[in-house]
């Protein structure tokens, strides 16, 4: 019965053919203005065009392309200052908000404007919050993350002068960007506990992030707490998560809206400038405050020779990888993806213990 119906199949399948499309790649054109030095920032698509952000030097434009790549319009942003320090965007499917920093004097401003699928403003750029700092100080003070589903917005910044306690200023905002929450609160920190995770914001407007303790300079982690503020809260607490006998490389989270919880990924060694043995593990639970599971994985030789680059040993087969995305799944679990990063030359191979300019 089962051969009966191959051949029917077989026919349909040639008979819709010539109505399927393969998969195109549109590129858009060098433009005269374009160079090596240029900054770019794809927006993404909104209002069914795509945008494209480019800075160089003192100037700023918005490129606008159609489904095609081919430039329809290309707008100066002649708002912007002459020296922007940095540019954040968070784009809807009918707007986008423009998020981006500039210094007068001892000044540092952070300024919003909302534009629409066109260039078009739909109000004038105005600051939502400033900084005084000395002339020698870091210029670059705020930084932007948004939620999942982009109903939260935060601009925090993070005041480092005194080493031993960081003072942080977080902004709440909702989707219309009004102003949920303002906190500001401190940190204690010693000189081997300043090194802190990516920060995420989820859809409950909690912010969350890792800091991480170390033996030495670059060297392993052998500390790690874990951090929540609610959204609106002023306090926050600080988690302890035990790591045993686990020396553990780069800390990777992820928030995991569905099920109200943090994933804590690292890979791990048993000991120091060892190779990595395998994958560490903890999910936290939002809701009760503590651990919902924890566990750690160690790489088997099989695993090891299918991943190992080439000419590599099996014991060193995960020693150029980074974990680069998590992606939580619904039914609690998720997926890790890591990347294989290595160089090769003639003065020598490359390492994650003295890379030069990072990854």
């Amino acid at each position: 019965m089962k051969n009966r119906c191959v051949l029917p199949l077989l026919l349909i399948l040639l008979a819709v053919s010539p109505l399927l499309k393969g998969q195109r790649i549109y590129y858009s054109e060098i433009e005269k203005d374009d160079n090596r030095q240029m900054n770019f920032e794809i927006i993404g698509k909104v209002q069914g065009n795509i945008l494209v952000y480019k800075n160089y030097r003192n100037k700023n434009d918005l490129c606008v392309y159609d489904n095609e790549m081919k430039l329809k319009n290309k707008i100066r942003l002649d708002f912007m200052p002459d020296r922007v320090v940095n540019v954040d965007f968070v784009a809807y499917p009918d707007f986008f908000y423009m998020i981006y920093q500039f210094q007068k004097r001892n000044i540092v401003h952070c300024a919003v404007v909302k534009m629409d699928g066109e260039g078009k403003k739909a109000f004038d750029a105005y600051d939502i919050d400033t900084t005084q700092i000395n002339s020698f100080g870091d210029n670059k003070i705020y930084s932007t993350i948004n939620s999942e589903d982009k109903q939260k917005i935060m601009v925090f910044k993070i005041n480092k002068r005194d080493e031993k306690r960081y003072v942080f200023t977080t902004l709440l905002f909702n989707a219309a960007l009004e102003l949920q929450k303002k906190s500001r609160w401190a940190l204690a920190s010693s000189d081997r506990e300043g090194v802190f995770t990516e920060f995420l914001l989820d859809n409950d407007g909690d912010l969350s992030f890792g800091r991480c303790g170390r033996t030495g300079n670059r060297d392993y982690i052998n500390r790690f707490d874990l951090l929540i503020k609610p959204a609106m809260e002023d306090t926050f607490p600080v988690y302890n998560i035990k790591l045993t006998d686990k020396t553990l490389d780069e800390v990777r989270l992820k928030v995991d809206n569905i099920n109200k919880r943090i994933i804590i990924n690292s890979f791990y060694y048993k000991q120091r400038r060892g190779n990595i043995d395998g994958i560490y593990v903890v999910t936290w639970d939002k809701d009760n405050g503590k651990i919902f599971s924890e566990n750690t994985f160690a790489f088997n030789d099989e695993l090891r020779a299918d991943a190992k680059a080439e000419n590599a040993s099996l014991r060193m087969a995960f020693n150029d990888y980074f974990i680069r995305n998590i992606i939580p799944k619904k039914d609690g679990g998720f997926l890790v993806i890591g990347e294989l990063y290595y160089s090769t030359s003639r003065a020598g191979g490359w390492n994650r213990w003295d890379y030069l300019y990072g990854i």
